[in-house]
């Protein structure tokens, strides 16, 4: 809990300083401080907690396998998982109350696109519902989310029969995923 908690207040301080470019400097016995290194920094531990939460989410199954007895139920698993229905709500709210009366589609593409990634939370796979959307654009978090509770209850179960293939694969499939990312950015002349 106390990693969640410095996590989050990393995090909610990185975004504060983000909209209000607040110093992030105290003077304390007539030396300054400087804390910008850490904010700047903020953005990295949203990672963490996802990394966090997939850890807390494996500690039964790891103990199943250490005792031997019964994973946890798939059913149980997304029954607790109750973040979809506020997050459509979030999506459809933005849609229909701000990005549909003021306007903000270039075309009918971008609207379509925009809305059908976001309702099947694929947006972090398309540059512009990801980068430019007008649907509240840290919902990209509750998208990595969801995506993983959907591959959990598999990995878990891989994990628990054959972890170092598993862990491997995981890794190396993160890996072609870095370096797929890394030559279409370069593509696109992103930067």
């Amino acid at each position: 809990y106390g990693f969640r908690v410095l996590m989050t207040l990393l995090v909610a301080n990185f975004h504060i300083w983000q909209q209000s470019w607040l110093p992030q400097t105290v003077t304390l016995l007539g030396s300054r401080i400087s804390f910008d290194y850490i904010t700047r920094t903020g953005y990295i531990f949203v990672d963490g907690l996802i990394l966090l939460s997939g850890f807390l989410l494996f500690l039964p199954h790891a103990g199943c396998r250490r005792e031997g007895t019964k994973p946890p139920s798939v059913l149980a698993f997304y029954r607790n998982r109750r973040i979809l229905p506020s997050y459509l709500l979030a999506v459809l709210a933005a849609y229909f109350l701000f990005a549909l009366p003021q306007g903000s589609y270039a075309s009918e593409g971008a609207r379509r696109l925009d809305l059908w990634s976001h309702l099947t939370l694929t947006q972090t796979f398309f540059l512009q519902p990801y980068y430019g959307t007008p649907l509240n654009g840290v919902l990209w978090t509750v998208c990595i989310e969801m995506q993983f509770y959907l591959l959990f209850p598999l990995l878990a179960s891989w994990t628990r029969k054959k972890p170092g293939l598993t862990l491997g694969l995981m890794m190396a499939a993160g890996w072609l995923y870095r370096a797929f990312i890394y030559y279409k950015v370069e593509d696109t002349a992103m930067y």
